[in-house]
């Protein structure tokens, strides 16, 4: 997958306050490609997965940046404050 228009993260704590905000931590994996493709579009933005024997079809638009000021940013789209667990 390549990742176009990454929008690189203004502080190496961005993802560790908004974790500390939600009272949530995220996967290590997930972090990793925060950190190298944050608020980026991937392409192509349809993909293969399989559930069990059935392949289907998923989207991803772009990852949300952890970027305060950035436009797409996790910070204004979310306001969950970790106080209803799923």
């Amino acid at each position: 997958m390549e990742w176009l228009y990454i929008s690189p993260l203004k502080s190496s704590d961005a993802i560790f306050e908004y974790e500390s905000l939600v009272n949530y931590s995220f996967p290590d994996d997930f972090k990793e490609c925060v950190r190298q493709n944050n608020g980026a579009n991937p392409g192509p933005e349809v993909f293969i997965s399989w559930h069990g024997k059935r392949k289907r079809k998923r989207v991803l638009n772009n990852l949300f940046s952890f970027n305060k000021e950035d436009k797409s940013t996790i910070w204004h789209y979310n306001d969950w404050k970790g106080d209803n667990p799923v």
